[in-house]
């Protein structure tokens, strides 16, 4: 902001804001107006404020003179945010015999920007071959009957810019006589510094004909970082989880009866992340020892 004064010299102007914004400063002296804080154009657009200007008024400070001038600062909105799937992936259950054209799920991905750049769409090339197809943000069947087994079919979210979020679409199809677990989905959450060795949770599954049941990962567990006792099903923590590195896990666990019949669950774990590290701060100084107080 500029100001003269026909007056006296420019350079006996003060500058100031009435009722400022948090996020703007300015300079008394030059009339520069600095950012604070970070704008978000989700959060406010359009920013208005009242700059005063002042001049030295007379020899003693006496009968000082003012103007005001009115500043708009326009945010300009950019593709800051990239799509998020809901837990990082869909994830839905159907039989074998389910009809051609049923609605297994729905996708969501959103998009927390501003149009243009939030309005997200769905994309995949993995449903070639499949019993399924994606019909915008449905998936449905479409073939019946449908073989049993885990389906597991790569997904991408783009936003109206050139972010884009890879996820992944799992549906479970049971077969027939297969173990049977409790529960088709699992769904656990752990702080990103939960101490390993321990057991976490447990999945159970029974067979139609009481035979022994065996537990195993086949999916979802590439680094390792989990580890299930065969026999009762217990998820043991091998390596400490980062939220920074992966947010959400989708663990596909198989239990096998005697007959070599399988069925499929999934686990789904969610990492929460942790308290930040305290900041430390540390100082070396020099002084003399005959350095005045003060």
């Amino acid at each position: 902001v500029a100001a003269t004064d026909k007056d006296s010299a420019n350079s006996s102007l003060t500058y100031s804001i009435l009722s400022p914004p948090l996020v703007f400063y300015i300079d008394a002296s030059s009339g520069s107006v600095f950012l604070v804080s970070p704008l978000n154009y989700e959060s406010q657009p359009t920013y208005t404020f009242v700059v005063m200007v002042q001049d030295g008024g007379s020899f003693n400070g006496s009968n000082q003179l003012s103007s005001t001038t009115t500043v708009t600062v326009t945010v300009i909105n950019v593709n800051e945010n990239a799509p998020q799937f809901s837990d990082g992936g869909i994830y839905g259950a159907v039989l074998n015999n389910t009809s051609i054209g049923t609605n297994v799920l729905s996708i969501q991905c959103n998009d927390s920007d501003s149009p243009p750049y939030g309005n997200p769409f769905i994309s995949s090339s993995g449903f070639s071959g499949t019993p399924f197809n994606l019909t915008q943000n449905r998936v449905t069947v479409s073939q019946s009957p449908i073989g049993a087994g885990i389906y597991t079919i790569p997904l991408t979210c783009t936003d109206g810019g050139s972010l884009s979020t890879n996820g992944s679409v799992f549906i479970i199809v049971p077969g027939p006589a297969a173990p049977a677990f409790t529960q088709s989905i699992y769904r656990w959450s752990l702080p990103e510094n939960t101490s390993t060795g321990v057991v976490y949770a447990q999945v159970k599954a029974s067979s139609s004909d009481q035979s022994v049941v065996n537990f195993t990962i086949t999916g979802g567990n590439g680094d390792e970082n989990f580890y299930i006792n065969t026999k009762t099903g217990d998820i043991i923590l091998v390596q400490q989880l980062r939220y920074a590195v992966q947010q959400n896990y989708a663990l596909v666990v198989q239990a096998q009866d005697g007959n070599h019949r399988q069925g499929h669950a999934l686990v789904i774990v969610q990492v929460v992340q942790g308290p930040g590290q305290v900041p430390r701060l540390s100082a070396l100084l020099s002084v003399k020892q005959d350095w005045p107080v003060g």
